[in-house]
Protein backbone atom coordinates (compact mmCIF):
# COMPACT_ATOMS: atom_id res chain seq x y z
CA UNK A 1 0.00 0.00 0.00
CA UNK A 2 1.46 3.46 -0.86
CA UNK A 3 2.01 6.09 1.98
CA UNK A 4 -0.61 8.13 0.34
CA UNK A 5 -3.43 6.02 0.54
CA UNK A 6 -2.15 4.98 4.33
CA UNK A 7 -2.34 8.66 4.98
CA UNK A 8 -5.66 9.54 3.75
CA UNK A 9 -7.40 6.82 5.18
CA UNK A 10 -5.89 7.73 8.46
CA UNK A 11 -7.29 11.18 7.80
CA UNK A 12 -10.23 9.51 6.88
CA UNK A 13 -10.55 7.53 10.32
CA UNK A 14 -9.16 10.35 12.30
CA UNK A 15 -12.22 12.77 11.27
CA UNK A 16 -14.72 10.37 11.62
CA UNK A 17 -13.55 9.80 15.28
CA UNK A 18 -13.89 13.27 15.76
CA UNK A 19 -16.78 13.33 14.22
CA UNK A 20 -18.40 10.71 16.39
CA UNK A 21 -17.17 12.49 19.62
CA UNK A 22 -18.74 15.99 18.56
CA UNK A 23 -22.44 14.33 17.73
CA UNK A 24 -22.70 12.94 21.53
CA UNK A 25 -23.44 15.49 22.59
CA UNK A 26 -26.20 15.48 20.40
CA UNK A 27 -27.24 11.83 21.61
CA UNK A 28 -27.19 12.22 25.13
CA UNK A 29 -30.35 13.10 26.84
CA UNK A 30 -30.06 15.97 30.23
CA UNK A 31 -29.75 13.71 33.09
CA UNK A 32 -32.34 13.09 35.86
CA UNK A 33 -32.22 14.84 38.58
CA UNK A 34 -30.76 13.03 41.73
CA UNK A 35 -32.09 12.91 44.97
CA UNK A 36 -29.89 12.00 48.14
CA UNK A 37 -30.87 11.00 51.80
CA UNK A 38 -31.31 14.03 53.78
CA UNK A 39 -31.46 16.57 50.08
CA UNK A 40 -34.71 18.13 48.70
CA UNK A 41 -34.85 18.90 44.92
CA UNK A 42 -37.21 21.33 43.30
CA UNK A 43 -38.81 20.53 40.33
CA UNK A 44 -40.86 23.18 37.87
CA UNK A 45 -43.71 21.94 35.77
CA UNK A 46 -43.15 23.32 32.27
CA UNK A 47 -47.12 22.43 30.81
CA UNK A 48 -48.81 23.67 33.27
CA UNK A 49 -49.95 27.44 33.44
CA UNK A 50 -49.49 28.85 35.40
CA UNK A 51 -46.76 27.26 36.39
CA UNK A 52 -46.26 24.66 39.65
CA UNK A 53 -43.70 23.93 41.62
CA UNK A 54 -42.69 20.98 43.60
CA UNK A 55 -40.20 20.45 46.45
CA UNK A 56 -39.21 17.14 47.27
CA UNK A 57 -37.71 16.30 50.35
CA UNK A 58 -36.44 12.45 51.85
CA UNK A 59 -34.63 11.56 55.44
CA UNK A 60 -32.90 9.21 55.80
CA UNK A 61 -35.38 6.10 55.69
CA UNK A 62 -37.07 7.59 52.63
CA UNK A 63 -40.02 9.54 54.45
CA UNK A 64 -41.08 11.93 51.78
CA UNK A 65 -42.21 15.40 52.33
CA UNK A 66 -43.69 17.13 49.09
CA UNK A 67 -44.37 20.91 49.24
CA UNK A 68 -46.23 21.95 46.09
CA UNK A 69 -46.81 26.33 45.42
CA UNK A 70 -49.45 26.84 43.29
CA UNK A 71 -49.98 30.32 42.78
CA UNK A 72 -52.91 32.39 41.14
CA UNK A 73 -54.42 28.85 41.10
CA UNK A 74 -57.55 28.22 43.00
CA UNK A 75 -56.95 24.42 43.56
CA UNK A 76 -54.05 22.35 43.50
CA UNK A 77 -53.01 20.08 41.02
CA UNK A 78 -53.92 16.35 41.16
CA UNK A 79 -50.60 14.85 42.46
CA UNK A 80 -49.02 11.26 42.73
CA UNK A 81 -45.92 9.96 43.06
CA UNK A 82 -44.68 6.66 42.12
CA UNK A 83 -41.65 4.59 41.68
CA UNK A 84 -40.87 3.60 38.11
CA UNK A 85 -42.99 0.86 36.71
CA UNK A 86 -45.36 0.49 40.05
CA UNK A 87 -48.51 2.39 41.37
CA UNK A 88 -48.28 5.53 43.29
CA UNK A 89 -48.11 5.78 47.31
CA UNK A 90 -50.22 6.90 49.44
CA UNK A 91 -49.71 10.67 50.72
CA UNK A 92 -51.08 12.18 53.30
CA UNK A 93 -51.91 15.94 52.27
CA UNK A 94 -53.02 19.17 54.62
CA UNK A 95 -53.34 22.74 52.89
CA UNK A 96 -50.13 25.78 54.37
CA UNK A 97 -51.27 28.27 53.13
CA UNK A 98 -53.63 29.79 50.08
CA UNK A 99 -51.32 28.67 47.28
CA UNK A 100 -48.90 25.92 49.24
CA UNK A 101 -49.87 22.20 50.13
CA UNK A 102 -47.60 19.78 51.92
CA UNK A 103 -48.04 16.12 51.81
CA UNK A 104 -46.25 13.51 53.45
CA UNK A 105 -45.32 9.63 52.41
CA UNK A 106 -43.00 6.51 52.91
CA UNK A 107 -40.97 5.59 50.18
CA UNK A 108 -39.97 1.67 49.33
CA UNK A 109 -37.09 2.11 47.55
CA UNK A 110 -34.34 4.24 45.84
CA UNK A 111 -34.19 4.46 42.11
CA UNK A 112 -36.38 6.53 39.97
CA UNK A 113 -39.40 8.41 40.55
CA UNK A 114 -42.08 10.05 39.12
CA UNK A 115 -43.85 13.29 40.16
CA UNK A 116 -47.37 13.29 38.16
CA UNK A 117 -49.58 16.41 37.68
CA UNK A 118 -52.97 16.78 36.75
CA UNK A 119 -54.42 20.19 36.17
CA UNK A 120 -57.17 21.25 33.72
CA UNK A 121 -56.96 17.87 31.22
CA UNK A 122 -53.44 18.22 31.27
CA UNK A 123 -50.63 16.23 32.65
CA UNK A 124 -47.26 16.58 33.33
CA UNK A 125 -44.64 14.28 34.62
CA UNK A 126 -41.67 15.43 36.35
CA UNK A 127 -39.05 12.47 36.58
CA UNK A 128 -36.17 12.43 39.08
CA UNK A 129 -33.58 9.66 40.97
CA UNK A 130 -33.48 8.81 44.37
CA UNK A 131 -29.98 7.83 45.37
CA UNK A 132 -29.28 4.89 48.18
Amino acid sequence: MSPRVLALSLLVAMLGFAGLMASVGFLVRDPLPILAPHGSLELRSDTLQPPVVVRVSIDGSYRVQLVVDHPERTAPPDLALAPSGAGPIALEWQATGAFRHEGNGQMTRPGRWEVTLLADGIRESLLFVVRE
